[in-house]
């Protein structure tokens, strides 16, 4: 792993260690294995409160002063709803062609696709606080530097693993065990959030900090 990397995603993870209070707000929402009611309160909650804490995680490693939680949703919340829509479209499209263990797999491989082309252009939307231009940069970043992107790459497919082994184990043995449900649920989104949110602002670093990659923070001439 490149000494770079490394040395991000340490002060990443002392990052948030120091505000674990905002990962658990945020892994409190987006639980879709709750009943109806309560899975869609923790959706919509999820739309609210991910841009603005993720918003703040963006500030930390690089501002002295930081903006209210008020501001970042209203900065961030609609240029971030749109490039994460656009980059879910294959899930979205594709998800359900395979059905049974197959597509089970099928469906896990595109997720994984998703969270991996959204390693740069996720953060290069609070960088320039733009729609298209953070999914063409973020797609180019991630081709023209894969190889050394390879640690983030990996870390974005644990969370899937994670995420499904979860809920094979949440199904197989608290189907109808809602606190159960609830409590494993949450304790995965903690690490899922910590895996996320590491490499969040590890890209945001390398996007800010690194030469090779600034040239991704404006419109090639």
């Amino acid at each position: 792993m490149d000494e770079q990397i490394k040395s991000y995603l340490s002060k990443s993870i002392k990052t948030l260690n120091q505000n674990f209070v905002l990962v658990v707000v945020l892994s409190l929402t987006w639980i879709l294995i709750l009943p109806s009611d309560i899975g869609i309160l923790s959706v919509f909650a999820g739309i609210i409160i991910t841009p603005a804490i993720y918003g703040r995680f963006f500030e930390i490693p690089w501002r002295t002063s930081y903006s209210t939680f008020l501001q970042l949703f209203k900065q961030h919340w609609l240029n971030f709803l749109i490039v994460t829509f656009v980059l879910g479209t294959p899930v979205s499209v594709f998800g359900g062609l395979v059905s049974g263990f197959a597509g089970f797999i099928f469906k896990s491989f595109l997720e994984a696709l998703t969270i991996t082309l959204g390693i740069y252009a996720i953060p290069l939307v609070f960088i320039t606080e733009e729609k298209v231009f953070p999914i063409k940069s973020g797609l180019r970043c991630l081709w023209q530097n894969l190889q050394y992107s390879l640690p983030l790459i990996l870390l974005t497919v644990l969370i899937v693993i994670i995420k499904k082994l979860s809920l094979i184990f949440v199904f197989r043995s608290f189907q109808e065990n809602h606190t159960a449900m609830f409590a494993v649920a949450f304790i995965q989104n903690i690490i899922l959030n910590y895996i996320a949110l590491s490499v969040f602002m590890t890209a945001v670093m390398l996007l800010l900090n690194k030469p090779d990659f600034q040239k991704y923070l404006k419109p090639q001439t």
